[in-house]
């Protein structure tokens, strides 16, 4: 049985999560949505096989929702971890091309140390999928960037914004952007007063407080407003910087494994450039997993096929490793690289 790790909060942790969770409306208030956000930058984006039980003390726990230590503080931890039990994420999401929704329960297990200040949270092991960079589509931040904030809707909008980072602009209808933030019809009903109580004190929050700086203009249908448009801007060129250094270090480690399993160097370099990194790194860690279950294969096939069909490590081994023969490989080895090498030349 895995023990709780004890967590301390430091200040550069980074939040990661797919992108399907951060648009998904989530019924937190300001304190349930910070302490989830601490405990999962506890996890390691990369590793399917981790500890996901955590000890937190009365003190890490006002740092990390970012509220001085009291003598109700135990207090307050235990309520807050009870209501943040209670609550589901639900999540729309489109697997082979059909329709599903996900409910998903954040907390599974808690237990409290009054004399010792301290409570043990276990974190659902059914959200690890959506906390990884194995995926494609994912965000990353400090978590820094929301300890200091105020409001529950700067939080949100921050991260649905950091989303679109790299493009510099994201646009919702009202009605989408009112859903995401969980406002209901009888919640802030009035236009005048969503944008003065929303919008405007997120935009001040954001701008003052976090690595973003946005603005935004409305679109009209008639005189009715129906659409926001967000201008997003990076306060650091040294962000762009180091996640330019850090894909370098990616390609250079995902290379490593290529040229391990027989690749050569040219069909190694044209692997990452026609595909994200994320996407690679996924497939290699699901065809370990794989050789280890499976003797006499074609590693160099296996590894053509869990890029192409996306395969991804232990969760969902099982379906990824499908129904499909891997005899005809050495021909689809071939279209492969000539579909590469026409991209390329």
């Amino acid at each position: 049985m895995k023990t709780f790790q004890t967590v301390e909060y430091k200040g550069n942790e980074l939040v990661v999560q797919n992108n399907s969770l951060i648009n998904s409306p989530r019924n937190l208030n300001l304190q349930e949505q910070k302490l989830f956000l601490f405990l999962i930058s506890k996890i390691n984006p990369l590793d399917f096989d981790q500890n996901l039980r955590f000890r937190i003390s009365v003190r890490e726990f006002a740092s990390a929702i970012g509220t001085n230590s009291t003598n109700n503080s135990y207090r307050d931890v235990r309520n807050l971890v009870q209501t943040l039990q209670q609550k589901v994420i639900t999540l729309h999401r489109t697997e082979n091309n059909i329709e599903t929704i996900t409910d998903i329960t954040l907390i599974t297990y808690a237990k409290y140390w009054p004399t010792l200040g301290h409570a043990d949270i276990e974190i659902n092991s059914n959200l690890l999928p959506f906390l990884s960079e194995l995926h494609e589509q994912f965000t990353r931040y400090k978590l820094s960037n929301i300890t200091k904030l105020s409001s529950l809707y700067a939080i949100r909008l921050y991260e649905l914004l950091k989303i679109q980072e790299n493009l510099g602009k994201r646009i919702f209808s009202i009605d989408n952007l009112r859903k995401k933030l969980k406002l209901t019809d009888n919640s802030l009903p009035s236009f005048k007063d969503f944008r003065r109580r929303v919008l405007e004190i997120a935009k001040r929050e954001i701008n003052s407080k976090t690595d973003l700086t946005i603005d935004y203009i409305f679109h009209k249908e008639g005189r009715k407003i129906v659409a926001v448009e967000f201008n997003i801007e990076s306060k650091s060129k040294y962000n762009q910087l180091s996640v330019s250094k850090e894909l370098q270090k990616k390609q250079a480690t995902i290379a490593k494994k290529l040229l391990k399993y027989g690749f050569s160097i040219s069909e190694t370099l044209d692997i990452n450039k026609l595909y994200q990194p994320n996407r690679i790194e996924c497939a290699l860690k699901a065809v370990a997993q794989y050789i280890k279950q499976n003797n006499n294969v074609d590693i160099k096939a296996v590894v053509i096929r869990a890029i192409e069909e996306q395969w991804y490590p232990k969760y969902n081994q099982v379906r990824s490793q499908s129904r499909k023969p891997l005899q005809s490989q050495s021909k689809k080895k071939k279209l492969f690289f000539s579909k590469i090498f026409n991209l390329f030349k």
